[in-house]
């Protein structure tokens, strides 16, 4: 939560320039927290769906960690992992990778040059194809 109050911040300090009375500072700031909570939802819900078919290979309790079988499923969600990122397109691939590190869109489009939608964009086929594979 405290990132994205911080970044309807750091984006009213840079669109400062686009307020044009002091008098529409409330609804201006309002409407960049509301798209900023839109966004930040939006990610969330990106995150888990993209995620969903592999947090379940991979341990959640210390004990479970060491025995053999949490290992062997470990290991089997990293193999689904890299299968999934050599069989999905490099544009793909490039916006994908690192979201899974936990870049955010915005961070990612600029990187890559790319509009934010595109990002978004990718990252919705990228759930698909995933999907795709959860099937086969």
């Amino acid at each position: 939560m405290d990132d994205v109050v911080q970044e309807i911040f750091i984006t009213a300090w840079r669109r400062l320039e686009c307020l044009v009375t002091p008098e529409q500072a409330r609804p201006w700031l309002l409407m960049i927290g509301l798209n900023r909570a839109r966004n930040h939802r939006k990610l969330a819900r990106c995150e888990r769906e993209v995620l969903a078919g592999l947090s379940d290979d991979f341990p959640e309790r210390e004990d479970e960690a060491e025995s053999t079988e949490a290992l062997v499923l470990a290991t089997y969600g990293l193999f689904r992992l890299k299968r999934f990122l050599l069989r999905i397109g490099p544009r793909i691939r490039a916006v994908v990778v690192p979201y899974l590190e936990g870049r955010s869109i915005r961070e990612i489009a600029e990187a890559l040059g790319i509009k934010t939608k595109t990002a978004y964009a990718r990252i919705s086929l990228a759930r698909r194809h995933l999907q795709t594979l959860a099937l086969a």
